[in-house]
């Protein structure tokens, strides 16, 4: 009799990208989904390009008499969609369970069309950042982040850098339909790096020169030492702990390359603890007072700008206009976000290029 392997789980999942290859290891397997029909297959961009990959993992079933016990798999799905999205850079959605248990499972198949199918993190060319090749033989780059038999990698690090992922993948997925809400998806990514440095920030990076000078002063009253002390414990200092974050992950590398075409609106690094400080300002704005700027972040057809390339103007809110003009778009600090990322990831045990900064 044919039985299905009641071990093997199998998830469908996809991504604007055409990505070539497959993935072998003794843990995991990733394959593309060919159509039956060649006439489906789509070797140009388009709104509607979608290709399709089954990855199947292998995890054995709980039985006790004739009943089988298991964990639904389907965070797995999830769990690769963002390690995917991470190493390519590109849009990876996650379908549903095809297989699990011996079941089969229907996944879910709608697919919206992409009008922003042109940008970096939906077309088919490998980013500038890295240019990691789209073949799905570089998966392996990041497989270690779950299966991880050297113990190179801490659980603590693994999860934190898969949820800071799932963010990350979840910004670039919102953004056709809610670009505010994947602009501050992006932010909690950042947010989440700057978790990983808490112990390391100097207070050069936490304070400015001014709050400096006053608890110098602190100091010098009785019992002043505990006072500032004190203080600085009750100073989240939230923005600046992103920024530096951020900055410590960033090298030359980085600012060499660039997602603009004609290096129209790309980043400098001159600028770009003033960019990384805005952005924030500008996730803020929206979160305090519900300001839109859904049009000014979304990176304009034919330049793919990285910063703002005019000046917005806004007759009733200033501050606003002048936040904009500073802020990065979602693609400019998108690409701060990833390159970030796997340096932190590159830094901690899984080398992904040795071009990343070495934090």
């Amino acid at each position: 009799m044919l039985e299905n392997d009641k071990s093997l789980h199998k998830f469908l999942i996809s991504t604007p990208a055409r990505i070539v290859g497959n993935y072998r290891s003794g843990d995991v397997s990733i394959d593309i989904s060919f159509p039956e029909d060649d006439s489906m297959l789509n070797y140009q961009d388009s709104p509607h390009s979608r290709t399709f990959l089954i990855v199947t993992i292998s995890v054995p079933p709980v039985t006790y008499p004739e009943v089988i016990f298991g964990v639904n798999q389907s965070f797995h799905g999830e769990i690769f969609s963002s390690l995917l999205s991470l190493v390519y850079g590109k849009e990876f959605k996650y379908h549903g369970l095809l297989e699990s248990y011996g079941l089969y499972k229907l996944p879910n198949m709608n697919n919206e069309a992409n009008s922003l199918y042109y940008l970096p993190f939906f077309n088919s060319s490998p980013r500038k950042d890295l240019e990691i090749p789209l073949n799905l033989e570089k998966f392996g780059l990041i497989e270690p982040l779950i299966i991880n038999n050297n113990a190179s990698v801490t659980d603590e690090f693994s999860q934190k850098i898969i949820a800071t992922g799932k963010f990350y993948n979840r910004a670039i997925r919102m953004l056709p339909r809610e670009p505010e809400l994947a602009y501050l998806d992006l932010i909690t990514c950042g947010e989440m790096i700057s978790s990983f440095y808490d112990d390391d920030f100097t207070e050069e990076e936490l304070y400015d020169e001014k709050l400096m000078k006053s608890l110098e002063q602190i100091k010098t009253l009785e019992n002043g030492e505990s006072i500032a002390k004190d203080i600085k414990n009750r100073l989240y200092q939230v923005k600046r702990k992103f920024t530096a974050a951020l900055l410590k992950n960033l090298n030359d590398e980085f600012f060499s390359k660039t997602e603009t075409i004609n290096n129209v609106g790309r980043i400098h690094k001159v600028a770009a603890e003033k960019l990384i400080k805005k952005g924030y300002d500008l996730r803020s704005l929206y979160v305090h007072t519900g300001a839109d700027f859904s049009e000014f972040i979304i990176p304009r057809k034919g330049i793919n700008n990285e910063i703002q390339v005019f000046t917005p103007a806004h007759e009733t809110d200033k501050k606003l206009a002048n936040v904009i003009s500073d802020s990065p778009s979602f693609l400019g600090l998108e690409r701060i976000i990833r390159f970030s990322l796997l340096s932190l990831i590159n830094a901690n045990g899984v080398p992904i290029d040795s071009r990343l900064k070495n934090t």
